[in-house]
């Protein structure tokens, strides 16, 4: 089934999209922004989460870079923003 989001979903809390620094990651994340959502971009290259939050920022959306592996263990950073929502 699927549910169609409204912009006043994507508003709520922050969208985290792992892999945002490029491919089908930065896609998710552009997309989200452009419904209206603050991205939090989590990556292990920095370089390509920053420039995906430089693309969205300039569209005139939110983003925030998170550098961080989450194949290890869960980052400090990470768990405070989910715990935040």
């Amino acid at each position: 089934m699927v549910r169609r989001v409204s912009a006043l979903d994507l508003v709520a809390g922050t969208a985290l999209v792992t892999g945002g620094g490029s491919g089908l990651g930065r896609a998710i994340a552009r997309a989200l922004a452009e419904g209206g959502a603050p991205v939090a971009l989590v990556d292990l290259l920095a370089d390509g989460a920053a420039e995906t939050a430089q693309q969205i920022t300039k569209a005139g959306g939110r983003a925030t870079v998170i550098p961080a592996d989450v194949r290890s263990s869960f980052n400090t950073r990470l768990q405070a923003l989910v715990t935040q929502g």
